[in-house]
């Protein structure tokens, strides 16, 4: 994103965070307690907590850091540690920490296509030397001397092809740019996640912290990847599975993908071929150094789930030593929070008796309604790993297998109803949040309500698995759902912000529209169907925050005790 770009949108952010200090100047909700702690930061107080705060003190850290360089670069105009440090200030910190978030979002999206785009160029390299063989095979059983040639004249070309093909075009790589900042400016009005750009908690550093995380071991960052993920578990507690989640699929891949620099992947499979051989051993790769072989040149549509379990475990074991030193750093975060929680008792450092842990086995099913309602256009669209168009197809080319497996996941889903609907004692009084109406309203009003949800939801997740199932590894598939189910279904308290980390890392993983290279008028419409899917998102996002930052602001109302209220998610 230009300079330009940056500047322009940090404006509109400050812009709306005057009118919402003008607006709401007093710390409301959640803020009453995260300023307060920030503010004893700020004057040296490091031992005193609050044990009505549930989170770590990470969002405190950086704003008393904030405060701090405001009060150092300002102090010559009279500027006190009181204003430096105080709500209105310290909510242009997230206005700053979003800005962030987009062009985090846009590097992490651009690096995840990219990758995709190298996958795709190996599958067609591989499909044009299968079929190069296969050819001359049959012209050496008819002129072997002609053919031998012909095999060297082969093996030259795909020399050079392979190295053409390591780096995309410059009109790809514009295809890949503009697409990831796009869909980075649509994720980032994600209404449950750009509402909390204009007040001060922790969910927009999270994100942040999280994003960068990604990014840096995206980039194979391993040291900075590790800072970024101790900064996004210290932000909230729940960031360990996803940071777990990254680290693993980072490992996954130096275990799995190669690209064959430097070692002559197209000419070995070529040779194994020639000898008879059925599939090419391939190494795989971290920091230029083999470490594996056997699957590493297989898209992630090519293995199977036990497949790729057969491949990464062996050789898990096998080049244990150099994953731990090229890991280690990175694996001592989720070891030493695992450590924490021993030692703690449990994950809540407060208020544990109204965040005490449960098994709320409805709430990864609201996270696949969440993600339906919030980006349903996104997911049907062909970007998103074919969308609606390979659903369709899967189900016409194996209608009993879906339809089996719908079955088993209806009645599963109904069971998870019946037996782990939960309804926490906030969510029943509080009236300030829409999530009040929604259950009153809607879950609560006919027992059958529930169970109408049921085909939504599961529509959700299955578009939102099945994108990323096409541009992801089977294990990281997986290991992405268990991410969701583990951080919400502990969760009590129903809240849509919950379900943020889980649909934007996921959005950013399974879009990716295809590059310059397509052609033809099926491309051109697949084309099209994006672009309406993003604007369609996008223009529907900012009605939703526009409708919820008016209501927020202009439509308070009061409580039986005097307080002001004030309608959020």
């Amino acid at each position: 994103m230009s300079a330009a770009w940056s500047v322009t949108v940090l404006s509109l952010l400050l812009a709306v965070v005057a009118v919402v200090n003008k607006l709401a100047p007093e710390a409301y909700m959640d803020e009453p307690f995260h300023v307060p702690a920030t503010q004893r930061y700020c004057a040296g107080d490091f031992t005193t907590w609050d044990p009505k705060i549930t989170t770590f003190p990470g969002l405190y850290v950086v704003g008393a850091a904030y405060a701090w360089l405001a009060r150092g670069l300002a102090g010559w105009a009279g500027i006190r540690m009181e204003v430096a440090c105080s709500t209105a200030y310290l909510r242009s910190l997230n206005a700053i920490l979003a800005l962030a978030c987009l062009q985090l979002a846009h590097a992490v999206s651009y690096e995840l296509q990219r990758r995709c785009w190298g996958r795709t160029a190996v599958g067609r390299r591989r499909q044009r030397l299968q079929d190069e063989v296969q050819q001359g095979g049959q012209q050496h059983n008819n002129q072997q001397h002609a053919a031998h040639h012909q095999q060297q004249q082969q093996q030259q070309q795909q020399q050079q092809q392979q190295r053409g093909a390591q780096q995309p075009s410059n009109a790809d790589e514009v295809a890949m740019r503009r697409s990831a900042l796009v869909l980075a400016l649509v994720v980032s009005l994600l209404p449950t996640h750009a509402f909390f750009a204009f007040l001060y908690y922790t969910d927009v550093a999270s994100m942040a912290a999280l994003l960068l995380t990604q990014l840096l071991l995206l980039r194979g960052m391993v040291r900075g990847g590790a800072l970024a993920a101790a900064v996004a578990v210290g932000m909230r507690q729940t960031n360990a599975v996803w940071v777990t989640l990254m680290i693993g699929g980072a490992v996954l891949e130096d275990l799995l993908e190669g690209d064959g620099q430097g070692q002559g992947g197209a000419q070995q499979q070529q040779q194994q071929q020639q000898q008879g051989g059925q599939t090419a051993a391939k190494e795989g790769y971290y920091g230029g150094e083999a470490i594996g072989g056997g699957a590493a040149d297989a898209t992630p549509q090519d293995l199977s789930l036990i497949e790729e379990l057969s491949a990464a475990l062996p050789r898990t074991w096998r080049f244990r030593q150099q994953l731990l030193e090229r890991y280690g750093p990175l694996l001592l975060v989720p070891a030493a929070f695992a450590a924490f929680v021993v030692w703690n008792g449990g994950v809540t450092v407060g208020d544990r008796e109204a965040h005490a842990p449960v098994k709320h086995l409805a709430q990864p099913l609201y996270f696949g309604l969440f993600a339906l309602a919030a980006a349903g256009p996104l997911l049907l669209a062909p970007a998103a790993g074919g969308g609606a168009p390979a659903l369709l197809a899967a189900v016409r080319r194996r209608p009993v297998l879906e339809a089996a497996g719908t079955l088993v996941a209806v009645a599963a889903a109904a069971l998870a109803v019946r037996r782990g609907t939960l309804a926490h004692p906030y969510l029943l009084a509080d009236n300030r949040h829409y999530t009040f109406y929604l259950w009153r309203r809607v879950m609560a009003r006919h027992w059958a309500a529930r169970y109408a949800l049921i085909p939504a939801e599961l529509l959700g997740w299955r578009l939102l698995l099945g994108g990323l199932a096409a541009r992801q590894r089977r294990l990281w598939c997986a290991a992405y759902a268990a991410a969701v189910v583990v951080t919400l279904l502990p969760a009590w308290l129903v809240e849509p912000r919950y379900f943020t980390p889980g649909l934007v890392l996921g959005l950013l993983h399974l879009w990716s529209p295809g590059t310059a290279a397509a052609a033809g008028g099926g491309a051109r419409a697949a084309a099209r169907w994006n672009a309406c899917a993003l604007l369609a998102t996008g223009l529907g996002y900012a009605a939703v925050n526009a409708a919820v930052l008016y209501m927020f602001l202009a439509r308070p109302f009061s409580w039986p005790d005097g307080s002001v209220a004030r309608f959020m998610w």
